[in-house]
């Protein structure tokens, strides 16, 4: 039988936002002596709400910061979304995130390449409400 299929289908050529944002959470630990760490979890959902609005087919994760000491407390900082061509990849935010970006409320965080994702997680994890929810963690294990 003959191969239809070219030589390089199976090499990536962009790493999928996911994949960055593990990257990412698993330097949170690091930086916590393991105390407080991040989580991603895939939603079963292939829809993605943002506010009121109903965004279909798409890959939705929720990403948690994770305290082990405290039971494994979850904190819900943020969920994303993308479709199949990766970007632009939509985010749901929490609310004191929201304000402090100056976002309009049902419209989404969107980052449309992977320079523009990097760059609002930078942001999200730099907000005064990420800082403060890893502070609070982190006092109630002194």
């Amino acid at each position: 039988m003959v191969d239809l299929w070219p030589n390089d289908i199976a090499a990536p050529k962009k790493k999928a936002p996911v994949t960055i944002l593990k990257d990412q959470a698993s330097l949170l630990g690091n930086k916590t002596q393991g105390l407080v760490l991040a989580d991603i979890k895939k939603s079963d959902a292939d829809s993605f709400y943002v506010g009121k609005k109903l965004y279909k087919k798409q890959f939705v994760y929720k990403f948690y910061i994770v305290s082990p000491a405290l039971e494994n407390y979850r904190y819900n900082l943020f969920s994303m979304a993308n479709g199949i061509d990766l970007y632009p990849v939509l985010f749901s935010v929490d609310e004191d995130i929201g304000q402090e970006l100056g976002l309009e409320e049902d419209k989404p965080l969107t980052a449309n390449s992977e320079s523009e994702f990097i760059e609002t997680i930078k942001k999200l994890f730099a907000s005064k409400k990420t800082i403060k929810v890893v502070h609070s963690i982190l006092s109630q294990l002194e």
